[in-house]
């Protein structure tokens, strides 16, 4: 990694998979439409496609997901990547083994079906955010593999310690 984003952000749900497209889909999934649509345009809206990087660090039974822009970028004041630590799922394993060349980056909503909260049972809807983008540059790594000096290890502890403090 050449470029280190100033800011990083975990304030999302979680990360979900599209098989449905000619380019299997990434989903960053959020609660609510309005900061998603705010947070894809203040961000990922300027990125070049081919200077995003997307990689997933595995680790035991979980994983790390981590999308940042490699490049500077004319429109946007401030850098900011995206991390998360999720649990491996069949959806991740079913992803990686069918990832070819390249994937479409999406943000997506992830909300109860119903409008009222007392309702159980209701299930959930998934509503994608009509903008995306397409991702060259995707890896997968084993957290145990990548060398101690890393700035990919350097990004996952510091925001492990931050998590912690």
């Amino acid at each position: 990694m050449s470029a280190n984003p100033d800011k990083w952000f975990s304030e999302f749900l979680g990360v979900g998979y599209r098989y449905h497209d000619i380019y299997m889909n990434v989903l960053l999934l959020f609660s609510s439409h309005i900061s998603a649509a705010r947070l894809w345009n203040k961000t990922v809206d300027g990125w070049a496609d081919d200077q995003i990087r997307l990689q997933f660090v595995e680790e035991k039974d979980q994983y790390w997901i981590i999308l940042f822009h490699e490049g500077s970028s004319l429109l946007l004041k401030d850098s900011m990547g995206f991390i998360k630590h999720v649990p491996k799922s069949k959806n991740y394993e079913r992803f990686k083994a069918r990832f070819e060349d390249k994937i479409i980056l999406r943000f997506a909503m992830y909300a109860n079906k119903s409008k009222n909260k007392e309702v159980e049972n209701a299930g959930y809807e998934l509503n994608l955010l009509k903008k995306s983008k397409y991702v060259y540059r995707v890896e997968f790594l084993r957290h145990e593999e990548i060398p101690l000096n890393s700035i990919v290890l350097k990004i996952i502890n510091k925001v492990k310690e931050s998590s912690y403090a």
